[in-house]
């Protein structure tokens, strides 16, 4: 009775130390020259896990194995507990876009095609023209591609027959002002899966369906970002359609950025009555001015607007909302 009573306790302690282990694991890491990070994008926080070799780029494989490619198209497997590395093999591609394709194979891109890694036999394979440069990362968001070619770019790869189906332009407007070196998803706004670009220090949440963008986190690591990965997420069901709750997720009055057509887009859950919306520059100056609005929704034009930063402040009664925002 005594041993069966011991190897309850120690089943125990085995499963509780597995669920805390488990809930503690970050699934977004970040590369920063030769540091490694684990992020917890809900709340801004950034481990740092140790130091190893430059990457230029790192990708999970589905399996959770974590791997890094550099700048001389060399493969390492990377511990996610301390940043130590095993090369593995050099390849012919020279590549910052690396993302896991299977437990077995990852996907680059080199020049302006997408190829398969195998990670058995260190062989690549072509496996389209792309058409892009990248100029950045790569990641999954649900069935696509993601990619940083300057602007954003959305590749349909057929995981089975491996045929790059389409590649389409989701915005110039993304990525300008931000160099987008790091691509990655995580989840923390009611289960919805939100992109993250990591750009120099910072971190912003971006829209998939036409690449506006967010501030998140400011200064989340101490040095520019080279690269960043994400374990996968099952596929949502349903698809979200729209990105104003993704990227304003706490407020009852939200806005979006279309950068695209110059215009900020405010929403609410609730019809208001007198709401009062400005925008200042960061010296103060007030830039536009709107009052008592009427409605669920306004937009107003930024279209003459200097790139930078500005303060977004909404007022819906007594709550006073504003908001750090980027225009470029």
């Amino acid at each position: 009775m005594c041993f069966q009573k011991t190897v309850l306790n120690l089943t125990l302690l085995m499963l509780i130390l597995l669920s805390n282990s488990t809930k503690a694991q970050n699934r977004v890491f970040v590369c920063a020259g030769s540091k490694l990070f684990s992020v917890d994008a809900e709340n801004c926080i950034a481990d740092f896990k140790g130091s190893s070799t430059y990457f230029s780029d790192i990708a999970f494989t589905t399996d959770g194995r974590l791997w890094g490619i550099n700048q001389y198209g060399s493969i390492y497997k990377i511990d996610t507990l301390n940043a130590d590395t095993t090369f593995m093999f050099k390849t012919d591609l020279y590549s910052s876009s690396l993302e896991g394709l299977n437990e077995s194979n990852l996907l680059a891109i080199s020049g302006e095609s997408l190829y398969k890694i195998d990670l058995i036999s260190g062989n690549t394979l072509n496996l389209g023209y792309i058409g892009y440069t990248p100029s950045g990362d790569m990641t999954w968001y649900d069935d696509y591609l993601y990619l940083n070619a300057s602007s954003l770019m959305r590749i349909h790869l057929d995981t089975l027959s491996l045929k790059v189906n389409e590649v389409k332009k989701v915005g110039w407007h993304s990525y300008k002002g931000l160099d987008g070196y790091g691509l990655a998803v995580d989840k923390f706004i009611d289960s919805t899966k939100v992109m993250l670009v990591f750009d120099k220090y910072d971190m912003y949440a971006v829209c998939q369906i036409d690449g506006s963008t967010r501030l998140k986190c400011t200064k989340l690591i101490d040095m520019w970002a080279s690269g960043a990965a994400h374990l996968r997420y099952a596929k949502q069901d349903p698809i979200p359609e729209i990105c104003y709750q993704v990227l304003n997720p706490t407020e009852d009055i939200q806005f979006f950025i279309n950068h695209l057509n110059k215009v900020i887009t405010i929403y609410s859950s609730e019809e208001f009555s007198n709401l009062d919306i400005s925008l200042f520059s960061m010296s103060g100056q007030k830039i536009r001015n709107y009052s008592k609005l009427s409605g669920t929704e306004f937009s107003f034009n930024i279209d003459n607007i200097a790139h930078g930063l500005y303060i977004l402040k909404i007022i819906n009664g007594s709550n006073i909302q504003s908001e750090k925002i980027i225009l470029n």
